[in-house]
């Protein structure tokens, strides 16, 4: 049986997209092209203005997808502590360990529970 979440997007910004394959929702991903995005991952490079957060989640390539590129996003599985700076880590997921190789991504800070704005930063390399 599928549980639902409650997703709730406040002054953000979203949009829809296609997805290249399946993406759950709160998954960081990157745009491949101008309609189709992919999870992101940290030792790729990807211009900041290509990045989201999934709202939705599919099951398979070519399904629509929304995506917030900014602003306030909730979901009750955030368990950040408050103002904690958010980081791209493996696989498109959120974490506030700063990354030691690849890119260093600033996806935003936590809300505390349950709360994180979305502010995307360009990647920095780590040498």
């Amino acid at each position: 049986m599928a549980i639902a979440r409650k997703l709730t997007k406040l002054n953000s910004q979203e949009s829809r997209k296609v997805s290249d394959g399946a993406i759950s929702a709160t998954k960081i991903v990157r745009s491949i092209d101008s309609g189709t995005v992919g999870i992101a991952e940290p030792d790729t490079f990807t211009n900041a203005n290509s990045f989201g957060i999934a709202t939705s989640a599919t099951t398979a390539s070519g399904q629509p997808l929304d995506v917030v590129t900014v602003g306030e996003f909730f979901d009750a599985f955030f368990a950040f502590p408050l103002n904690d700076t958010l980081y791209l880590g493996p696989v498109g997921t959120l974490t506030n360990i700063v990354p030691t190789t690849g890119f260093i991504t600033v996806i935003g800070y936590s809300l505390g529970t349950g709360g994180i704005f979305l502010n995307i930063q360009q990647p920095i390399e780590i040498i």
